[in-house]
């Protein structure tokens, strides 16, 4: 089976759906390069919660509007999501031909988005969690999330992510996915993890780094070829 998966860089410019026109010409330029037809492009419109859609012959090709994530089993259908700092998340179960691709905001954490890709996947194609490998994408990790005190109290479950440093308090969402991951079946040789973080890295977008007046957005992607 052969999977292409990753994401876009800031030099491949804006990919926000609600951007328009401009990140439309942006996205097509991208994917033609890719040589992914656009008629097979799916993409989740992000909801900041822990929706999973199944990519059919229905909905192929659609912006699919509520959702954070998306699987299928489909050849030739690319799964898309847009990040700035928030965790994209590949899930790829090549026993059963099945693929994921997930938006992680700390929210969707909370909510254990993983998970749900995890039970659609073994539901709908039978994948065996103990089987499926999961990337974990550049995102904005522990060395820049800082966050305030009512962001820190939901994640009281998780005092292991929790890091007190110089009078200031950051999460690392990684390590959580990590463990909601094996939590769910997966192994952790299966589990690859990443350590470009968007703000330290000037080759990605970063909302909290660059602090824009409209969202500048990677694009991340996934595709089974045939």
């Amino acid at each position: 089976m052969n999977i292409l998966f990753g994401t876009s860089k800031k030099q491949d410019k804006q990919m926000r759906l609600l951007a328009g026109e401009e990140a439309m010409k942006n996205r097509a330029v991208f994917f033609s390069a890719l040589k992914i037809d656009p008629a097979n492009i799916t993409s989740g419109l992000l909801a900041h919660g822990k929706t999973v859609v199944l990519v059919n012959n229905k909905n192929l090709g659609q912006i699919i509007s509520g959702t954070d994530a998306l699987v299928t089993n489909l050849t030739n259908a690319c799964l898309t999501i847009t990040i700035a700092d928030c965790v994209p998340i590949f899930f790829i179960d090549k026993n059963h031909g099945a693929i994921g691709l997930a938006h992680a905001g700390w929210r969707g954490v909370l909510q254990n988005i993983v998970s749900e890709v995890t039970q659609t996947m073994a539901r709908e194609y039978l994948s065996n969690p103990a089987e499926i490998e999961v990337y974990i994408g550049p995102h904005l990790m522990s060395c820049h999330f800082e966050v305030k005190a009512d962001v820190e109290s939901k994640f009281h479950e998780f005092a292991d992510a929790i890091i007190h440093h110089q009078e200031k308090t950051f999460i690392d969402l990684q390590s959580i996915i990590v463990k909601q991951l094996i939590s769910a079946g997966l192994q952790n040789k299966n589990i690859h993890r990443t350590v470009e973080c968007t703000f330290c890295n000037q080759d990605y977008f970063s909302y909290r780094r660059d602090k824009p007046e409209d969202v500048e957005s990677q694009v991340a992607y996934i595709i089974k070829r045939d």
